[in-house]
């Protein structure tokens, strides 16, 4: 029967938190396009999520690395922040993706979230093109290498490739 315990809480509750993620990872985008700012409990959200995906269906250690990979990405982001590459939440957003990203996904998740952000960047260079020329004409280097790109699209984008790849999984079980 298709609506079993075990189905239940093995492919109907993973789903809808892995449509959870994507939804917040919408507004996620939205924010960081409108505001240049990520919410705090948008990233937590994307976090706990993953969780709810996780539990039902891995082992305990299985869990313990998908939190050391998180762990990782946090240190990462935190860096990247430290370094001023990206802001403060794409670095927390970066970690919580880093809960949905298993081992064997990680360098194709850092490929797609690279490319969609080389592709944010340029197309937002070119938007923006306008102020470029103004920063150029009244600015030193430094002004003009500081206009603000909202990366968290890119992340998101990062983390649309790790939702598919888990609701492959999880629907394949």
């Amino acid at each position: 029967m298709i609506f079993d315990a075990h189905h239940i809480v093995s492919v109907y509750w993973p789903s809808l938190c892995i449509v959870f993620a994507a939804f917040a990872s919408l507004l996620v985008c939205y924010q960081d396009f409108t505001t240049y700012r990520i919410s705090n409990r948008v990233v937590i959200a994307i976090a706990v999520s993953a969780f709810g995906v996780w539990l039902p269906l891995l082992s305990p250690t299985a869990i313990m690395i998908q939190v050391g990979i998180g762990a990782i990405f946090l240190l990462v982001g935190f860096a990247a922040f430290h370094f001023k590459i990206m802001g403060a939440g794409d670095g927390k957003l970066f970690a919580a993706l880093g809960f949905w990203c298993q081992p064997q996904n990680i360098m194709m998740f850092l490929l797609v979230m690279a490319l969609a952000g080389f592709a944010v960047s340029v197309a937002y260079a070119g938007v923006r093109y306008k102020k470029i020329m103004a920063l150029r004409e009244n600015s030193n280097l430094a002004d003009m290498l500081y206009l603000k790109i909202p990366y968290g699209l890119a992340l998101s984008a990062g983390g649309f490739f790790l939702f598919a790849k888990v609701w492959v999984q999880v629907v394949s079980r």
